[in-house]
């Protein structure tokens, strides 16, 4: 994990080389649930949600890890013990950035003193507005208290859709006039008074149809993209038998000589991929 004064040395320099007339940033929260160690033996003890921050205004550096800054660590175990789990944990830490006595970051803003590399430069002060909140479909439904992913179930084949201007889209105030506890069962969303959604302070802030945003990564990643290209090259190919052998010789770095790859491409998994079309990794999430 990175220092925290790292990514802040990052941050200030990125704000003084946007334009003068930039003085409004936005901020991006991205939060997650992992589980620390080797994840071939995963523990569930072990599991923590973490939040992080960059701004909008990054760019592609928000690629580099530096470029987050690491605002919470929670132990699953004790989110899970909270009303309205990872939703009022969101809610609370809001209050702390935009809604703090000690400092109105929205109007009032932060005044920065030039990095080095700006020397002679004048003070810039800059405002943050909330831009995205980055999720997997878990994250979004512990934090939206929506059913997420999971929704796609209930979609009847029949009427499903297949342009964009199909789609009824709701704006983010018809979402706010929804939020009783008859009108969130309608929506699917669960009713909670300590839910992020339910709270009023900071209604002006939210805007769910244009903060809730994806995480991508999972789309290439877990269970995405890279599974089924990797899985049609090897079947075009025929080349199941031969990169098994052939990963039998990879040197991996010690701490990852417990994960054996090959045991992804052995005959019974092989038969497996075949069935569903891709390629299946041991978890999800390698």
């Amino acid at each position: 994990m990175q220092a925290p004064n790292t990514s802040i040395t990052i941050t200030t320099n990125i704000t003084y080389s946007t334009p003068e007339s930039t003085d409004q940033l936005s901020l991006c929260l991205h939060s997650d649930e992992l589980c620390p160690g080797n994840p071939l033996s995963a523990s569930n003890g072990r599991k923590c949600w973490m939040i992080y921050a960059g701004l909008k205004e990054m760019g592609p550096l928000l690629q580099t890890e530096n470029a987050w800054i690491t605002l919470c660590i929670l132990r699953s175990n004790m989110v899970a013990t909270v009303e309205a789990s990872m939703s009022q944990i969101m809610k609370r830490l809001l209050h702390l950035i935009f809604l703090n006595p000690l400092c109105d970051v929205q109007d009032l803003g932060i005044c920065l003193q030039p990095p080095d590399g700006h020397a002679g430069e004048a003070n810039r002060r800059v405002r943050l507005s909330l831009g995205y909140i980055i999720q997997d479909g878990q994250a979004q439904k512990t934090t939206w208290s929506v059913k997420g992913d999971e929704s796609e179930d209930d979609i009847d084949p029949s009427s499903q859709f297949t342009k964009h201007s199909e789609l009824v889209l709701h704006s983010s105030e018809e979402i706010a006039g929804e939020l009783g506890p008859n009108g969130c069962q309608a929506a699917g969303i669960t009713f909670s008074l300590e839910s992020l959604l339910a709270c009023p302070a900071l209604r002006p802030l939210l805007k769910p149809t244009e903060q809730w945003m994806h995480d991508y990564v999972h789309g290439l990643l877990s269970n995405g993209l890279l599974s089924y290209a990797t899985f049609y090259l090897l079947q075009v190919m025929d080349g199941w038998k031969n990169f098994a052998e052939y990963c039998k010789f990879w040197q991996l770095p010690n701490q990852f000589s417990a994960i054996r790859i090959c045991i992804v491409l052995d005959d019974k998994r092989v038969v497996k991929h075949k069935k569903s079309g891709k390629l299946n990794p041991l978890r999800p999430n390698c």
